[in-house]
């Protein structure tokens, strides 16, 4: 019976990755939210926020202390 590889890198290297993509979300779809509701687009505003929800869930995650 073979076990699993043990994944090379380190927990905190996997939080940090979270972090970032989360931050990166979060602020890029908050801006692409804005230029659509600047333009008219209502609709793909309320789309790119369902992204910026994605993006809080990716960095509550990160910051979880249970995330090990």
């Amino acid at each position: 019976m073979n076990s699993l590889p043990v994944p090379s890198e380190s927990v905190e290297s996997a939080n940090s990755r979270l972090l970032s993509l989360g931050s990166l979300l979060v602020v890029g779809s908050l801006a692409l939210a804005a230029q659509f509701y600047r333009h008219g687009d209502v609709v793909g505003a309320l789309s790119m926020l369902l992204v910026v929800a994605a993006g809080v869930l990716f960095l509550g995650i990160g910051f979880s202390p249970n995330a090990d």
